[in-house]
């Protein structure tokens, strides 16, 4: 959890969001400022900021934003691992099917493809005719 003083002195706040976000990619940020600037709140929110707070705040609008920053930052991890563990699965899959021999075709080329399913279209019709023939 980083909290930045937006009003640094000799650089721009918005600059340390970037950094911190490299340095420390699951770290959850809340900026604090001086000026109620949504422009400022905006860009520091689309920079990796998960708050701000407005200079003077009290100590349960911290509480809050640190909260709900914290939250934020909880299910972002906990997507981006369920995003994760579905792409090993995939992954995974993928490779099960090219170890047994699938066959695969190429975007656009599907007339092996439909000639299969008529094949197996007129099979089935061939095995229709034939049982109600047998009866």
């Amino acid at each position: 959890m980083a909290i930045c003083d937006l009003g640094l002195p000799g650089s721009d706040g918005l600059e340390l969001i970037p950094r911190l976000r490299r340095q420390a990619p699951e770290i959850a940020i809340v900026v604090a400022t001086g000026i109620s600037d949504t422009r400022t709140a905006g860009a520091a929110t689309e920079l990796g900021a998960f708050g701000c707070l407005i200079k003077p705040f009290d100590q349960n609008q911290l509480l809050i934003t640190v909260e709900n920053a914290l939250h934020r930052r909880q299910l972002e991890i906990g997507e981006r691992r369920r995003q994760d563990e579905l792409e090993g699965m995939v992954d995974e899959r993928g490779a099960t099917a090219d170890g047994l021999g699938a066959a695969r075709v190429a975007p656009g080329d599907d007339r092996e493809a439909d000639a299969s399913v008529a094949d197996a279209r007129r099979g089935d019709r061939r095995s229709r005719r034939e049982d109600r023939a047998a009866r």
